[in-house]
Parts: C-alpha cells; structure tokens; sequence
C-alpha cells in the first residue's frame, strides 16, 4: 500500500450555467455568489482544507472574468492552472483531458527548468 498523499485537483467550471440565467448572462455560473462567496471558492477552500494545493481549473464561459477574480489562487493558499476552452465547448471528458494537457505541460516546463 502506498502512502502517497493527493496534492492535486481538477475543477471542471466550463459550463454556461444556463439554469440559472439571469444571473450567468454576464457572470460565470462558478462566480454566483451562495453564502457570501463565490460557488466556487467554496471549493478552492475546501480542497485546500484537505490539503489539495495545486488545482486545475477548466474554464470557458466568461474565463477572463473567473481568472480575473481567481487570479493565481495565492489569496487562498493553493496554486491555480487554467485550462480555458476556445469557441468549440468540450464537454466533460474533453475538457478533462484539456486540463490534463495542461497540467503536463507545466510540470514538463518544471522539469526541464531543473536540468
């Protein structure tokens, strides 16, 4: 058994969010607010309180907006990626897989900053 500890997670925040319009007309659904916070935040802090310190994040409707307010993830103690979609949506799995590629891109620009 190993004791290897999940450090890393991936948010899928790409969606219209076409259920709750108005509100998602000029505000990405993972930025409405519920309880004083963003939706999303909610995750970012949860994660972070288990310890998941580098997250992923698949981005798509409205992504300037999310990254603008989200920014590098340091004003919540964990280290943001994005991953944002271009016209085409991805849907789930494509938009995992997106976030994937990212991720190994960055640890290959890592790596090779080590040589």
């Amino acid at each position: 058994m190993s004791n290897s500890t999940i450090t890393q997670a991936m948010i899928l925040a790409a969606g219209k969010g076409t259920r709750l319009r108005p509100l998602t007309l000029d505000t990405p659904k993972p930025l409405v607010q519920v309880g004083g916070q963003p939706l999303i935040v909610w995750h970012i802090k949860a994660l972070q309180a288990a310890g998941i310190t580098d997250i992923t994040i698949n981005a798509s409707w409205l992504a300037d907006k999310l990254m603008d307010t989200l920014g590098d993830g340091s004003q919540y103690g964990v280290k943001l990626h994005w991953s944002v979609e271009g016209d085409e949506p991805l849907e789930t799995a494509g938009g995992y897989f997106s976030g994937i590629t990212v991720r190994q891109a960055a640890r290959r620009a890592i790596y090779s900053r080590q040589l």
